[in-house]
């Protein structure tokens, strides 16, 4: 629950945070957004959070922050907060935030770096054309992918895996022109009852794939929100018109698709789950919110589940 004083506003967060819960309760700091002020996020309550929850987390801090406002996050030392702390989670957070009661050292993510690779920690993607930056994420994200996926999937499983999350990098540099570093980040989860799964994110802080998409693009400019990102995602619809521009995302939801993964896209004022059928039709449908509190940059998560792979050779 948010409560505002001035220009003051508190957001508590509690329990275990999916993505989509995490939005609906961020939501609260929209009409905090139209003046500076102080944001305090609570988090003290939580019990867990995946990571796409920190990723969102991260940037919406860092923006905050780079607008001029205070930011405060209070976070007992708990499962959650050691969690961030071994992803990397405060060596991206920027410095003026004030973590209650003390920002952690990062000594958990400087020890135990690279030593687990059912986890690729936060890995930062400079603002700019550094290819050779992201050619070092996809590197290290092949590895985990490898460590990840051994017994469970084929080695052109893991190939495809990787073409979605170059291609979601690529994405980063053709329409991000973002100004602060984006990240890319996995981790595999255990559970009796889902069974094991991988979460890749991939997010920027550029413009984000929805403003970027309308630049320039008359038939792109005419359609609201939804159907925008859907054309996106389906149909490969570009703020260029080359010949084979856009086709990265259509072959991002292929991906999903073929797998019968979640693909969720965070971008401007929407959240997005894609809804897959197959990999022949792509894109169904897609859960949509679009009352989320507005963040530049796009986000891309995608969630596997590892029994669904078997049978795919």
């Amino acid at each position: 629950m948010a409560t505002r004083r001035a220009q003051e506003c508190r957001v508590d967060f509690s329990g275990a945070l999916n993505s989509g819960d995490f939005e609906k309760t961020l939501a609260e700091i929209r009409g905090a957004r139209r003046s500076r002020g102080r944001f305090t996020f609570d988090l003290d309550g939580t019990t867990f959070a995946q990571l796409d929850v920190l990723v969102s987390l991260l940037f919406v801090c860092n923006e905050l922050c780079a607008e001029g406002n205070a930011v405060t996050l209070q976070w007992a030392e708990t499962k959650v907060r050691t969690y961030a702390d071994r992803i990397g989670f405060f060596e991206h957070l920027a410095e003026e935030v004030t973590v209650i009661p003390d920002r952690p050292a990062g000594r958990l993510y400087r020890r135990y770096r690279s030593n687990n690779q059912q986890i690729l920690e936060m890995t930062a993607l400079p603002p700019g054309d550094d290819r050779q930056a992201a050619g070092d994420a996809l590197t290290s994200l092949n590895d985990s992918l490898a460590a990840n996926l051994d017994g469970a999937a084929s080695d052109k499983v893991i190939a495809d895996i990787w073409t979605f999350a170059s291609e979601a990098l690529d994405n980063i540099f053709e329409h991000a022109d973002a100004r602060r570093a984006g990240v890319v980040a996995a981790q595999r989860y255990e559970s009796p009852t889902r069974g094991s799964r991988l979460q890749l994110v991939i997010a920027d802080a550029g413009l984000g794939v929805l403003s970027t998409l309308r630049d320039g693009n008359p038939q792109a400019a005419s359609l609201p929100d939804r159907e925008l990102l859907l054309a996106a995602f389906r149909e490969g619809l570009s703020r260029k018109k080359d010949r084979g521009r856009g086709c990265g995302l259509v072959l991002c939801a292929q991906v999903a698709a073929r797998y019968g993964a979640n693909l969720t896209v965070r971008s401007g004022e929407m959240w997005a789950m894609l809804v897959t059928k197959s990999a022949k039709t792509g894109i169904s449908i897609g859960i949509f919110n679009d009352e989320v509190a507005p963040v530049v940059g796009t986000q891309i998560t995608l969630e596997l589940y590892l029994d669904r792979l078997a049978g795919h050779g």
